[in-house]
This record gives C-alpha cells, structure tokens and sequence, in this order.
C-alpha cells in the first residue's frame, strides 16, 4: 500500500475513510487534540497560520534577545540607532508578516516537498531571526544553526500543521498580537500627554533651564574668545548679559562619552559609554532628576548617531527627538523592526524611496531643530503652561561636511562650494595626510603645502557654518526673549567637542586630546527677568569642567545644592570665598583606543588611549602606547596652541610629577 505523507503505515491502512478524524495525544500541551487523517498534505490555508504562528514565536524570541541586548547585555551596533520607540509589537508583527508570506509559497510547495520538509522549514524560520539577531553570530551560521533546528523539530511541526485547530489557534494568537501592539501604541502615543498632567513637585514660579550644545565647535574659532573673525557676534550679544568661561573643557573628544559626562557629571572611565556600549549606570541624567521634580521634559538632537536613545540618552525625558524614524510606524519600519524583514528590505528598495533601509541619513539643520524646539514649547503653553521644564538641543551646523546654508551670505570663503562633498569633510585632510606620510623626500615638502591648503580649506568653509549657527542661534533666542520666554529661564550654551584643521597632524575629530579639540565654549545666561545684574558680563578664567554642569544645574534651577550629581557647582568661580582658588579636582579628558565613529569625522588609525588633566597653569597630555607611556606638557597661558612640549624642561619636572600623580589618582586602571 503506497504511504501518504504524515501518516504511519498502521494509520495508512486503518479503516477510518476520507473526511473523517480520530483522537490522539496533543504536542506541547499534552491534551488530546482532533487531527486530521484524510491522508492529505495540509491546506494552505492552515500552513499560513502555522506560519503566522511561526513568525509570532520568532518575533518574541527576536524581542528577548533585544531585551537582552539593551538591558542585560547591553551591547549596541550600527543598526543600533535605528530601534523603534514600538519595537515591543512591531518586531513580532513583523516576524509574523514574512512567515506568512512563506506560508504561502509552502502551500504550493508542500505536495512537492512533504509535510515534514515544509514542517523543517517552518521551525527554521523560527530560530532564523532570533539567531541573527545575536551579536558576534555570522549570518551563514545563523542559517545553519536554524537549518539544523527546524530538521530536529520537524516531527513536531508536521503533527501542529495537520492539527484541524490550527486556524483558529492563529487567529487567536495574531489578534492577541494585534491587540498587544494597539495597547502599546496608545500607551506610548500618550505618554507625552500624560507628562503635561504628572503632578508637578516644583514651584509653578520654578525657573525653566534651555540647555544648546553646539556639536563640533571648538572655542578658538569664535569671536567671543578672540578669533580674529567675526565668527559669532550673536553669543557675544547674549554672553555679554551672562557667564562666559574662558577656560572650560569637555571630558572627552567625540560625542558621546563628553556628552553623557556632561549629563551625568561622571567621568568617561566612571560611565564607560562608548560606540557599541550605551549607559547604563545608576546615577541619574539631568533629565531624571528634573522630571521627578514635575519638570516637563524634551530633547530635539541633530546628531542622531551619537546622541541617539539607544545609548540611554532617552532616560527622564518625556519627548526624545533624535532621528523621527524611530517613532514612524509603516509598513518598512515593521520589516526593519526584525531581522527577516532586514532581509528583505534591500529588495524591496526597488519599489522606492519609501522602502530604503538603513534610511537616507537625515541630519537636522538648526532651523529644523528649532522649529521643534518651537513646537514642543507651543504644546507646552497650551497643555501645561504652569509647569516649569528643562530644554535640551543638539545642533550639528559645524559638524563636516562644512556646507554653509544656501541663504548664507559668505564672508570667510568666497570660491564655489565644493561640488564633492569630500573636499568639505576631514576627509579632505586625512588623505593629505597620507600623502604626507608616504611622499620621498623630494616629494614631502609639496605634500605638506596641500596638507595645509587643505586645512585652510576646511578652516574657512567651518568658519562659514559656524558663522551661520551664530545667526540662527541669535534669532531663536531673540524671538524667545520678545515672547517672555526667557524672563524666567536659565540657558546654559556649550560644546561637546572642538575639531582640528591639520594641528598636531590632526584632521576632525576623537584622535587627541590637544585644546582644539578639548577646549569648548560655555555661556551660562541667567534669566532676563531675575535678580542677576550682580552676573551680567562676568567672565570667569579659572579651569572648569563641563562634568560640574549637572551639579550647577542642580544648584541654580533646582536650589537643592548639587543634588544627586557629582562634581561642584559652577558658582563656586564667582563666589567671593571661593573664586580663584586651585580646583580641588581639576578637570580631566580621556581617549580611549576604540573604534569611534564611522564616518568622515575620525581617522581611526589615530586613536589611542590618551589622558589628559589641567592644573597648575598647565596641561598635561599622557599617551599610553602599547606599554610606553609619552608625557606632552604645556603651557595654558603663554601656549594656547601648544606648540611647545614641556615635558623635557627641568624647571618644569616638578609640576610634571605632580600632575602626573593628581591623574593616576584620579583615573581607574583600564580593563
């Protein structure tokens, strides 16, 4: 008697005829479940549910295996930037999405195949995302890993599809999924709505705090420090009614590790944020601590890799606006949300736009992010105008490609912009670079005349975006200030980092720990409309750091003294008691070897692991190669550029060991 495909030889010839059923001991559940014996392959319909049901068990166990990523095993990839706000329903949703449409090819090919291959196939597909889905897991392997697995429950998988249930197991577990993924739209949807009604534990007469990172900009090329050009004439306006700090330093030289320390108050080796490790620790961001006191909250970042959520920059924040692909829900955004949809996306990219993965990179130009800084305020007035809140923007204008806006009236370069869009990145200057590291003899002194063209190159087209932030700046402040906006706030300007144009052999950015990339901007302008005349103009020279930032917020926005942050209030430079004392902890930056960015910013052959500590009138620059270390010192006062090393001048061996010992302290042993 010829066997049929999911029968044994003794159902094979049992009387039972076409149509009808028997009784036998359920899979999994243990219950005696009604199967099908007519013999026949099962319908496609019911291999689509099972496929549904597949790709539901695969998005769930993708989604532990991104659960485990972000909070257990925290480790983070390019892909990274891309996480859904939704990625708890789409990632299932869209598992089940492109098992379904496997479900109905395998309709067509199961009297081909069998049961039991399609069956194969099927528990394939469900080990197949999770497992790429797990780091440091090549692709081909994940295939055989899900090839192998789906083999072993093959059995299983052909005793569910000839399961005469199966169809109504599906729509029950896709319209569990359906619900699931409604409820946590709307609860994320009104999660800013309920922010406007929190109960506020601060003050209704609480003053507000506008914090503005300026990314990229170094304090040498502005005006308000004595650059030659007029490179930003609105901050000096404002600074001019406010704090300017001559002499404040970021704790880092890229953006992510200077921007957490400057929303944490720790140190880059106390935080350990980096490109593939986001924050996780327990000390609170700025953020935290000002929405437990009824603050409202919202952040609106340009710089969508580095001060992306996903690194942990979201926390306390009731609005987080990095790249608005985050928060899209559409149909690419649920096949991007699981690896069997990333799959498929570059396929589909033929059909449009519309279905590009990774999406075309989007930075946000000022007038983009105020513009939503704009909106959220307008929000704020109408849902909560009593409730006092914290501000945060990021703006990438003098972030490379240095490419002046195309309304701007240029001062500094006068040519055509670059048609490449190389020629306006450090990328320009890396391969000068190399050609300088390269070149004969004969051929090293033309070498070095293009490294420096390049560098003037990209120094007068930086001074062009800078020049044109200053301006946008100038506006959107003066337009808050006509609507009142600022009688009550506290805006606090700065930088995370500066940029090199050729200095030490440098180009962009991450590569050292030299003052053009280190020494930043800070303005702190109290608001219009307090009792501050007693700050208005002061200029403040002694070292900070940006790490202090949270504990002056704390100090002047919150009145709690520094509050749970580290570090010491910036108040203390003014204080009479206080001001012109020697730090007690005077500030440090840290480069640690790593790969930084990919990207036009950073040369990764250049990086390091390099301390740095700024005391005594001096810097201290600490390389640590393989087992050498080389000591740089220099001269804050009489050598802004540092250009001349201390570190060999006998007069200058004591304040070298000191400094030397004042780092050690302050810096853990790396792992």
């Amino acid at each position: 008697m010829e066997r049929r495909e999911g029968l044994s030889e003794r159902e094979a010839g049992s009387s039972v005829g076409p149509g009808r059923s028997d009784r036998r001991q359920g899979w999994l559940t243990g219950r005696r479940l009604r199967v099908d014996r007519v013999g026949e392959p099962a319908a496609t319909g019911r291999l689509v549910w099972g496929a549904v049901l597949a790709g539901v068990a695969s998005g769930v166990l993708e989604l532990g295996v991104f659960v485990a990523r972000r909070d257990l095993w925290p480790v983070l990839s390019r892909q990274s930037v891309y996480w859904n706000q939704h990625v708890e329903w789409m990632t299932p949703a869209g598992s089940a999405v492109m098992a379904g449409v496997l479900g109905l090819v395998l309709g067509w090919l199961v009297r081909r195949w069998g049961l039991g291959a399609v069956g194969a196939a099927l528990g394939g597909v469900m080990v197949l995302g999770p497992a790429l889905a797990v780091p440091g897991i090549h692709p081909a392997a994940a295939v055989v890993l899900s090839a192998g697995s789906g083999w072993r429950m093959r059995g299983a998988w052909r005793r569910l599809l000839r399961w005469t249930r199966l169809e109504r197991a599906g729509a029950v577990g896709l319209a569990a999924l359906l619900g699931f993924g409604v409820w946590k739209y709307q609860e994320r949807a009104g999660a800013e709505a309920r922010a406007w009604t929190r109960p506020a534990a601060a003050a209704a007469d609480a003053p507000n705090l506008i914090w503005i990172v300026l990314d990229t900009v170094r304090a040498d090329r502005m005006s308000l420090y004595g650059y030659g050009r007029p490179t930003t004439p609105e901050l000096e306006r404002w600074a001019a009614r406010g704090i300017v700090f001559d002499q404040a330093r970021s704790a880092a030289p890229w953006t992510l590790p200077s921007h957490v320390t400057m929303l944490t108050g720790l140190w880059p080796f106390e935080h350990g944020a980096r490109i593939d490790r986001p924050y996780r620790g327990r000390s609170p961001l700025v953020a935290e601590v000002m929405r437990e006191r009824g603050y409202a909250t919202a952040a609106v970042v340009a710089n969508f890799e580095c001060v992306n959520g996903c690194f942990g920059f979201r926390r306390g924040f009731d609005r987080y606006v990095d790249d608005e692909v985050n928060a899209e829900v559409s149909p690419r955004t649920i096949l991007a949300s699981c690896a069997l949809g990333r799959c498929v996306l570059p396929a589909l990219r033929k059909l449009g736009g519309a279905w590009r993965w990774p999406p075309r990179a989007h930075v946000k130009r000022a007038p983009e992010v105020f513009g939503l800084a704009r909106e959220w305020l307008a929000e704020r007035a109408e849902h909560g105008p009593k409730r006092p809140y914290f501000l945060f923007l990021n703006l990438m204008d003098a972030h490379g490609p240095y490419r002046p806006p195309e309304d701007w009236t240029r001062r500094f370069w006068t040519a055509e912009i670059p048609a490449r869009v190389v020629e306006t990145t450090p990328e320009l200057g890396f391969r000068a670079l190399r050609a300088v590291r390269t070149a004969s003899a004969e051929e090293r002194p033309a070498r070095l005349a293009e490294m420096e063209s390049a560098g003037r190159q990209l120094g007068d087209l930086y001074d062009e975006c800078l020049a044109a932030l200053d301006a946008r700046l100038g506006a959107f402040l003066g337009e808050l200030e006509a609507r009142g906006e600022l009688d009550q706030t506290w805006v606090v300007i700065t930088s995370d980092h500066g940029e090199h144009f050729g200095e030490h052999g440098h180009f962009g950015h991450g590569s050292s720990l030299y003052d053009a990339l280190v020494r930043v901007p800070l303005v702190i302008v109290p608001p219009l409309g307090g009792p501050y005349e007693d700050l208005r103009g002061r200029r403040v020279r002694e070292l900070v750091s940006l790490r202090d930032l949270p504990a002056t917020v704390a100090d002047l926005v919150l009145k709690v003294g520094n509050g749970p942050f580290p570090g010491a209030s910036l108040a203390r430079t003014w204080n009479e008691r206080e001001a012109g004392l020697d730090d007690p902890e005077p500030p440090i930056a840290q480069l640690a070897q790593q790969q930084i960015d990919a990207g036009d910013a950073v040369d990764g052959s250049m990086v390091r692991d390099v301390d740095a500590i700024f005391a005594l009138g001096r810097a201290l620059i600490r390389n640590r190669v393989n087992q050498d270390v080389l000591d740089e010192l220099y001269d804050l006062e009489q050598d802004p550029a540092q250009q001349r090393n201390l570190a060999g001048d006998p007069t200058e061996a004591e304040r070298l060991r000191e400094l030397g010992r004042r780092l050690e302290r302050r810096i853990k042993a790396r792992e």
